[in-house]
């Protein structure tokens, strides 16, 4: 399983598309409820992005992350880190994305 991300940097204004591929039980389906956050550097969360039971098939969760803050506000340049939580399943991965101007 893994998290991909592009681009990487990210230019200003340009969305950061993901690609979740989370870990599968025998019959293909996502094992369990996922999570999936943005964290800025400081450890705060900077935006929430996906959450629940996810009925997917083999393959991956796509999402987009628009820049902007759970408050609304649109992130600065900077460095975040992307984690993806399966917490039934006891996994997390973290991926480091940078925005530039």
């Amino acid at each position: 399983w893994g998290i991909r991300a592009w681009p990487v940097p990210s230019g200003e204004r340009e969305p950061v598309e993901l690609a979740l591929e989370p870990p599968l039980d025998a019959g293909g389906q996502v094992a369990g409820d996922f999570v999936v956050r943005v964290y800025g550097v400081d450890g705060r969360q900077v935006r929430f992005l996906a959450s629940g039971a996810q009925s997917v098939v083999v393959g991956e969760v796509r999402m987009r992350w628009d820049r902007r803050m759970d408050d609304g506000g649109e992130a600065r340049p900077g460095v975040y880190f992307v984690r993806a939580e399966a917490p039934s399943r006891g996994w997390r991965l973290d991926r480091r994305l940078v925005l530039i101007r």
